[in-house]
């Protein structure tokens, strides 16, 4: 069986990475993957695999033909993307041959504008199979664009290393002058619309009106495009009275700061798959979230994590205080760390993948 990744201009870095992490540790004698093709550049990958630069336009027909000659030439039986757009690249090159187009629905997968926001339906029918992260991913996505009958499968993601241009050497406990017994909350991600960082601030603020020793981390890259959101931040805390319980990083190096946190703090304001949840989960910090169809199920119904109610502040405050106070809210974590990794692990991804190539192909 041999495979093809598939990565366009559209997929995240925590795709790529993830894709990259499968093609290191995949063994010839499970699967055969004989290439990646990327729009974006993957010379720091350290992998043996092939990794071809490619626009993956459709409407680029040279690109059409240098991929389908690759499909013929190493006898490729599916085409794996991670995106919907991806598919109409994947399709047309593989017109009339024996090979399989499988898409698996990662975060914004099917975040898509203009003509393309209407191909979605077709494209999801022209997939020959589908894989879901989540059980309410797809039970959401089924029912919105009535594919009931198409070959489906629920396969989580895998555990990775995030690939970063700068590392946190130095401990932010050192780097911040605070004492070994404050408490050090925090949140990591993008300055975008998807991180309401402000509301994270929010709850600063109502934590601080308890009286405790804590402070709180918001580590992020800041895009200009956006980077209101970064000042509309400083300005709250500034407004608040907050500012010295507050520190804003600016770093893609999210693993290295959030294994240093007491306790993750995350506002989930869409429909992601929780890349940053599973990791603090996996990294032994217990997490506070808030109570959504999504967070329920990555948590478990609250066995894995603290959930408060969404958009409400003050149980946001009250469920980060209560992690606080319990003694024993890091020894609950490391349990919970175990269970994670042990379900995230990437064996067990490939494993499964294994048995759905088999079935796609088969």
């Amino acid at each position: 069986m041999r495979v093809v990744y598939l990565l366009g201009k559209d997929n995240n870095p925590d795709v790529i990475n993830m894709t990259l992490e499968i093609v290191r540790k995949t063994e010839k004698s499970v699967f055969d993957i004989v290439g990646v093709f990327a729009a974006k550049p993957l010379s720091d990958a350290e992998t043996d695999m092939p990794l071809y630069k490619s626009e993956l336009c459709c409407y680029n027909p040279f690109e059409l033909v240098r991929f389908r000659s690759f499909l013929v030439k190493n006898k490729v039986n599916i085409i794996h993307v991670q995106h919907i757009t991806d598919v109409i690249f994947a399709k047309l090159a593989s017109w009339r041959l024996p090979v399989k187009t499988v898409l698996t629905l990662q975060d914004k997968a099917l975040d898509v504008n203009g003509v393309f926001k209407l191909m979605v339906p077709c494209l999801l029918r022209r997939s020959d199979a589908l894989l879901f992260i989540l059980d309410t991913q797809r039970k959401n996505v089924m029912s919105r664009y009535g594919i009931s009958q198409k070959k489906n499968f629920l396969v989580s993601n895998c555990l990775f290393p995030r690939k970063v241009d700068t590392v946190e050497e130095k401990s932010l406990r050192d780097k911040l002058f605070l004492p070994s017994d404050c408490y050090l909350i925090g949140t990591v991600g993008d300055f975008t619309a998807e991180r309401d960082f402000l509301f994270v601030c929010k709850m600063v603020r109502q934590l601080w009106k308890k009286g405790r020793d804590f402070h709180c981390v918001i580590a992020g890259r800041r895009n200009k495009d956006i980077s209101g959101l970064y000042n509309e931040c400083v300005s709250y805390c500034l407004k608040k009275c907050i500012l010295d319980y507050v520190t804003l990083i600016n770093t893609g190096d999210y693993d290295g700061v959030m294994k240093q946190f007491d306790v993750f703090v995350y506002v989930v304001k869409s429909d992601n798959v929780g890349f940053d949840m599973i990791k603090a989960m996996s990294l032994g910090v217990p997490v506070v979230v808030n109570d959504t169809e999504v967070t329920r199920e990555l948590s478990h119904n609250g066995k894995y994590a603290y959930l408060y109610k969404t958009d409400d502040v003050n149980d946001f405050a009250e469920k980060t205080n209560a992690v606080m106070r319990n003694e024993n809210s890091r020894l609950i974590a490391e349990v919970v760390k175990n269970e994670v990794n042990v379900q995230y692990n990437a064996s067990s991804y490939i494993t499964k993948m294994k048995n759905v190539y088999e079935d796609i192909v088969n």
